[in-house]
């Protein structure tokens, strides 16, 4: 934020991590709608190289440590496939409370989405973290 002063000089106010979330249009945590059985359960079948035709990740190091995966595209060519909850340039650092980090983590809760009752991914937006739900009905 700026402002100019009584002596006319330009003067910075530090936002607070509210402020940011809220400019970034973040709540803590986020409502992403849910998601049919039968449709994940049709898209788990299809396998892990299908999805990751269709959403593309690149991986996020800071200081030589893994931090997370940014979304570089979703869906692109999937018009029955609608994700508003989350969006390009996000970075996925958890799902379903797992770290996704290597390729069996990933695997592990792949594995587990069938028979799950929600799907929560932790994300980082604009340097805020917040967590995605999405039930499973």
């Amino acid at each position: 934020v700026r402002a100019v002063g009584k002596s006319g000089a330009v003067t910075r106010t530090k936002r607070t991590g509210k402020q940011e979330r809220e400019e970034a249009g973040l709540p803590a945590q986020v409502d992403g709608g849910s998601i049919p059985r039968d449709a994940l359960k049709a898209e788990l079948a299809n396998g892990i190289g299908r999805f990751f035709q269709q959403v593309r990740p690149e991986p996020v190091v800071s200081r030589g440590r893994f931090v997370g995966w940014r979304i570089v595209s979703m869906f692109p060519n999937r018009p029955d496939v609608r994700v508003t909850a989350l969006k390009a340039g996000d970075i996925v650092l958890r799902v379903n409370g797992e770290s996704v980090e290597r390729p069996e983590d990933f695997k592990a809760v792949w594995d587990q989405l069938g028979d799950a009752k929600q799907l929560v991914i932790d994300i980082e937006r604009a340097g805020e973290v917040t967590s995605v739900h999405y039930a499973i009905q």
